[in-house]
């Protein structure tokens, strides 16, 4: 009789919730046994110590559950989880109905049953999504009575903890139990799990990745599955398309080379390109005839010797071969902390430079391990050994001339800076610390999170100095300088490096400039390099990647140059700008990369009405951090991407603006994930009404012109010229019907004319 009447009460509301698989195990109470020591059980619940089965009194069907007044608990607990990580129930924005039928029999002051039930996250826990929807106050009714909530499924949420509170001494009977999915007429689509993990596989061999689920509702095409990128061909799947609600695939990887590879899955649906989806495929093919190895040239060293809070260095050469992925390297220290190495990671298959440095802070003997390990290969141990003695108590001297040693130049630098001291003097090997005016060197710096827990380590250069008056205007000039770099051997010929200002404000006098150094017979030819370093307030705290690509420019680069960073900055307690240098590399073949298909964005749009771009499509390339998407400039509120963070893999998204006052409105999207170039694309707006006026627009024309822009325009009232950032570069008021501006300086330009008329804006790219 239970299962028939089950039927017949789903066809009654199936005018608003289509009747659907009940996600609720054993809902009605209907599976239970009696245990004469410890009461009812049922089956797959977890319920009050003392419940009994009720076949009397009951809602519908045989038998329901009732529970006591006899448990010693506060507040008695019905529980039942439903999915799990393994095993997903429940689809993200999909929208669940909860109900229960209950009967107080006798009950308590101030209620007798409420909700307690969450969303679970198997990574999270307890998640305090719709909480004031899921734990409810305490209700009642002397009758059979259903209580209905709904909560939609969070992102994250693995599974749903389904609980019901019984107040003591309360005796309640409940029935009929339900959790099921409520239909809308929407079309959704729904990837379960969202990621896949890795797969390894021999060459020319299949390995499977696991099963994923697609969930559509209300689609009136079919969901296809492409695979896409340069290693697709070693990706397949086992099905094109499907229209099924829902439908199992199974990717498989089958490599015939050997290496790292990726490729980009693609669920859409035409018409609805809202819905379509991306995932991302690793596979790692391996080839079991060749072994990777790793080699030290010599594989011992000497014993280190050095004097307290003095260094001694030892260079040996790494080779690698048949490696899949870079050499890692790690210190261990077995007696007392005093060595450090010049990486932690050390590019694969390539003969690279391992610099071990012994700076003991007091005198003793010190033993640590250097163990160098890589995917599938047999690490390398070396055993590094030392004895310090008493020391002068001196502090390092500070360097105040240049050496231009082009003797030994590399064709490889990867510096991150994991290896100096906070806050003390930067001595790293073959790099040049120099101080040319005041006494304040580049230091290191570790940057600390939240809980002063190091998160990464940078070169650092301040002027500011508490309680230190400055009333001559002394200025400080400091240079940190590279090893000298290899041109014409170099593989990869980028300069890379990531910069973050402090303490910046508007139109300070401290400068961070980057400089190219050509030697020749033993003089610098030093030229400056107009880098795109931060300078404004609003980029502090801000990391910028900064990638100069130097190929194709043998007859202007020397085979052997050096790079420098030349910090200038008013000294003492009334300057607090700071920048930070860090992952300064040259000849790496292996940077990430961001790709763009929109290099800018223009538009119109009507005052106090939301206007939407055309999507901006974003590619990542060897990417190991997600894509960050920032606005900046001067009318940055007026502009709100679609998403501010994209996978490795990239994506698209759209532009917002909105603003209630007329005028050109300028500001630029920044894309940016660690290690890759930074991508900035400008945004200018013009927001109007219709008018229909005949002025409605100004007539004005710009040329490049000897060195400079020539802006002419009838009934001008005065111009601004802006770079990319936002940042005015110049500008007047004038009458005159054209004025010449001198501007040399490469880059993306915005002009704004201001005329009788109205004001315009034009970009204008200086090559």
């Amino acid at each position: 009789m239970k299962k028939i009447l089950s039927i017949l009460s789903a066809f009654c509301v199936a005018f608003t919730l289509t009747a659907q698989t009940e996600l609720l195990d054993n809902p009605g109470f209907e599976e239970a046994t009696s245990n004469p020591k410890f009461g009812a059980q049922f089956e797959s619940w977890t319920i009050p110590l003392g419940s009994t089965i009720e076949t009397t009194d009951v809602h519908n069907g045989e038998q329901a559950l009732r529970v006591n007044s006899n448990s010693p608990t506060a507040n008695n607990n019905i529980d039942q989880e439903i999915g799990s990580a393994v095993t997903p129930v429940f689809v993200s924005g999909n929208t669940y109905r909860i109900s229960i039928w209950y009967k107080v029999l006798t009950p308590q002051t101030g209620g007798d049953v409420k909700f307690a039930s969450y969303w679970n996250s198997s990574r999270d826990g307890e998640l305090e999504h719709d909480n004031q929807i899921l734990k409810t106050d305490f209700f009642t009714a002397s009758e059979w009575t259903e209580k209905v909530i709904e909560t939609t499924c969070p992102e994250g949420a693995t599974s749903f903890y389904f609980r019901v509170q019984v107040a003591k001494n309360a005796v309640v009977l409940f029935d009929d139990f339900s959790i099921q999915k409520v239909e809308t007429t929407e079309p959704t689509l729904q990837i379960l799990p969202a990621t896949l993990p890795k797969v390894q596989a021999d060459i020319n061999t299949s390995a499977d990745f696991a099963p994923l689920t697609i969930h559509q509702s209300n689609l009136t095409v079919p969901v296809t599955i492409t695979i896409m990128g340069a290693n697709a061909a070693f990706f397949s799947s086992s099905i094109a398309q499907t229209t099924a609600a829902e439908q199992e695939v199974i990717f498989t990887y089958t490599p015939t080379a050997v290496g790292r590879h990726t490729a980009m899955v693609a669920f859409e649906v035409a018409g609805h390109s809202e819905l379509n989806l991306t995932m991302r495929l690793e596979g790692t093919c391996i080839d079991p005839t060749l072994t990777p190895t790793i080699t030290l040239t010599p594989t011992e060293v000497p014993e280190f010797s050095a004097e307290a809070e003095q260094s001694s260095n030892f260079r040996l050469i790494l080779n690698s071969a048949n490696c899949l992925d870079d050499i890692a390297a790690q210190i261990t220290h077995v007696e007392g902390e005093a060595f450090v190495v010049n990486a932690a990671l050390y590019p694969k298959n390539m003969e690279c430079n391992v610099d071990i440095t012994f700076r003991p802070s007091q005198a003793g003997n010190y033993h640590s391990k250097l163990v160098f390990s890589t995917t599938n290969a047999t690490p390398v141990t070396l055993e590094l050994k030392g004895v310090a003695t008493e020391g002068s108590g001196e502090t390092p001297e500070l360097t105040t001339e240049f050496n231009w040693n082009i003797s030994q130049p590399k064709t490889l630098l990867n510096e991150t800076f994991d290896n100096i001291e906070h806050n003390e003097m930067l001595v790293i090997a073959d790099w040049q610390n120099v101080v040319r005016q005041w006494q304040r060197p580049w230091w290191g710096y570790n940057h600390r999170d939240a809980d002063s827990v190091i998160i990464e380590k940078s070169a650092k250069a301040t002027s500011y100095k508490y309680q230190t008056p400055n009333p001559d205007g002394v200025v400080g000039e400091m240079w940190l300088v590279t090893p000298a770099l290899d041109y014409k051997n170099a593989v990869g010929k980028t300069f890379t490096f990531r910069v973050m200002g402090d303490f910046m404000f508007e139109n300070h006098d401290t400068n961070l400039e980057l400089y190219y150094i050509d030697v020749l017979d033993g003089a610098p030819y030093m030229q400056k390099i107009e880098a795109g370093i931060p300078k404004t307030p609003d980029l502090n705290k801000e990391w910028s990647e900064i990638h100069l690509d130097l190929s194709g420019q043998s007859e202007t680069i020397a085979d052997v140059f050096f790079m420098a960073f030349k910090y200038t900055g008013l000294m003492g307690e009334d300057n607090a700008v700071t920048y930070y240098v860090d992952d300064v590399s040259w000849g790496r073949t292996d940077l990430p990369k961001l790709i763009s298909d929109s290099m800018q964005l223009v538009m119109t749009a009507t005052p106090g009405i939301e206007q939407h771009s055309t999507p901006i499509t974003i590619t990542g390339n060897n990417l190991v951090q997600d894509i960050k998407i920032s606005v900046g400039g001067a009318n940055k509120s007026n502009f709100e991407p679609s998403v501010t963070t994209l996978p490795t893999t990239g994506g698209s998204f759209i532009v917002k603006f909105k603003s209630n006052n007329e005028g050109v409105h300028e500001a630029y999207i920044k894309i940016a994930s660690r290690g890759a170039a930074d991508i900035y694309i400008p945004m200018a707006v013009w927001c109007k009404n219709t008018t229909g006026l005949k002025n409605e627009t100004v007539d004005m024309d710009i040329r490049y012109l000897n060195n400079g822009f020539q802006i002419s325009a009838d009934g001008m009232h005065g111009f601004e010229v802006y770079d990319v950032m936002g940042r005015k570069c110049v500008g007047w008021e004038t009458d005159a019907e054209s004025v010449h501006v001198p501007l040399t300086t490469q880059g993306v330009y915005i002009i704004k004319v201001k005329t009788e008329y109205g004001t315009s804006s034009r970009k204008f790219v200086v090559q």
